[in-house]
């Protein structure tokens, strides 16, 4: 058995309230690194922190509710919390759209985790401004899809759609954005 899983055990099983803690710390240090490298490279820079606070916390408090049985299962859930958090900033902001500033500094924080050629950047600042052009559906879908890793299931959830009408809907997007890129 994975390691995690041994201390997510120990700490719902767990009665005293200092060994808990330690179990908890333990805990959040194991996924607290590439969580929060996750969220500050896909989250504006003025709602990051917030967003990973938020994140650390529903982890944390959600424990109890993991019913995953390896380190994977655990990492996933991790960033699936995550995801919304972040979804919900964006929601919450959705008519303030990323300022030029943050976008850059976002596209800054990305090459840590991922370096691009010249030719990938070229393109990841068109699409970028193709996003700020785009109709707002467009913007919203392609956005949740490419920049915070939603699959296609995800996004139905979300907005109350089926699976192929969002699959098509995001197809029908990419056909714009490729249109207005003269591809």
């Amino acid at each position: 058995m994975d390691l995690i899983i041994e201390w997510i055990d120990e700490y719902r099983r767990e009665t005293d309230v200092y060994r808990r803690t330690e179990l908890a710390t333990s805990i959040y240090f194991y996924f607290a690194e590439s969580v929060r490298l996750f969220i500050f490279t896909r989250t504006k820079p003025s709602d990051a922190l917030d967003v990973w606070q938020e994140t650390a916390k529903a982890i944390l408090e959600g424990l109890s509710t993991f019913r995953g049985r390896t380190e994977k299962e655990f990492l996933k859930w991790c960033f699936r919390i995550a995801r919304n958090k972040i979804s919900d900033s964006y929601k919450k902001n959705r008519l303030d759209p990323f300022p030029t500033e943050e976008l850059s500094d976002l596209l800054e924080a990305s090459r840590i985790t991922k370096p691009f050629s010249q030719e990938d950047e070229v393109d990841l600042k068109d699409a970028m401004d193709l996003l700020a052009i785009s109709h707002p559906e467009c913007r919203e879908l392609l956005w949740n899809h490419f920049v915070f890793g939603f699959d296609y299931e995800e996004i139905a959830e979300e907005l109350h759609l089926q699976y192929d009408a969002v699959r098509m809907r995001i197809k029908r997007c990419l056909d714009t954005a490729s249109g207005l890129l003269g591809d």
